[in-house]
């Protein structure tokens, strides 16, 4: 049986492009070996090691998908050199995986949700999921990143929703499901107030997914790696990516949320002036202010 000339052209074009990124990763960790040699690698110098992202605005889609992309190879590449420790390996393929979620929410927004594009942004949030579990497994159970992890892995249905353009009835009822067993896994937790924190997180996360509805309620979701992270811009900080969609199906961007266990404090209000901070009381309850922020002037919907 002939082949029909478009399918053995896009086979050659599959060939091409894992040809390509197979070497590319042979060149990243090359580069690699060098940069680690004789490096005093900790975790918290991941961020002076990519400077390009963390350096940047935390709010959701401010890199561009090619940085995104190189990123995501060049982090991969540096969690395989022999000089990373398994606990800084583990970061390495959380940031790989924040990165290539954030590249196809980035590419859905350019496309504005087009089909032609969707399986490769089905395939980024797999990858996303599978990245993940691999950081998951390096930094053990009775780690808080663990927990963290899993917290964003509970997502992955609804990311493919965010890159496929429709949030689901399904999807939500599955994702508040799945925010439930998270609260009863913090329970592992050893640390007291870390445990806290991501308690706070989910409290806040299960408050949106309770009340969306419709397209056009807030949708809200964990963090990128660098929304999350305070080593650059400390006052941009934040736990949780708020989106939404407008009338025509596409993203935009909310203000996004840092979340406190603790009553506000004036110092936090000075702070995060990007934010909306969300305070979790001990009974569970949450209360959002945006009293804080500076009052941006509004944006009509697309009709």
């Amino acid at each position: 049986m002939i082949e029909r000339y478009d399918e053995v052209r896009e086979r050659n074009f599959q060939f091409q492009r894992n040809l390509i990124g197979q070497t590319a990763v042979e060149i990243f960790r090359r580069g690699a070996e060098e940069d680690l040699n004789g490096y005093q690698l900790r975790v918290k110098s991941i961020p002076e090691l990519f400077p390009e992202y963390f350096e940047q605005p935390k709010k959701l889609g401010s890199v561009d998908e090619l940085t995104l992309r190189l990123l995501a190879i060049r982090s991969m590449a540096y969690a395989e050199t022999s000089a990373v420790p398994p606990h800084t390996r583990a970061a390495m393929f959380e940031l790989a995986g924040s990165a290539i979620w954030e590249s196809a929410f980035i590419q859905t927004v350019t496309d504005h949700n087009h089909i032609h594009s969707v399986d490769e942004r089905l395939d980024y949030i797999r990858g996303y999921t599978t990245l993940n579990k691999a950081a998951q497994k390096l930094y053990g159970p009775d780690k808080i990143e663990y927990h963290r992890l899993s917290l964003r892995n509970a997502f992955g249905r609804a990311l493919e929703d965010v890159v496929c353009g429709d949030v689901t009835a399904e999807t939500v009822e599955e994702t508040l499901t799945l925010l439930t067993r998270q609260l009863e896994g913090v329970r592992f937790i050893q640390d007291h107030r870390q445990a806290e924190g991501l308690v706070g997180e989910i409290k806040v996360l299960q408050l949106y997914w309770q009340q969306y509805q419709k397209k056009g309620d807030p949708v809200a979701l964990p963090s990128t790696v660098r929304g999350g992270d305070g080593h650059f811009l400390p006052d941009e900080t934040h736990d949780i990516d708020i989106i939404r969609q407008r009338k025509d199906s596409s993203w935009i961007v909310m203000p996004p949320i840092e979340v406190k266990k603790y009553q506000l404090a004036d110092a936090d209000l000075q702070r995060y002036t990007k934010s909306l901070l969300a305070y979790v009381s001990p009974d569970g309850s949450v209360s959002v202010t945006s009293s804080h922020r500076a009052v941006p002037k509004p944006q009509a919907d697309i009709a």
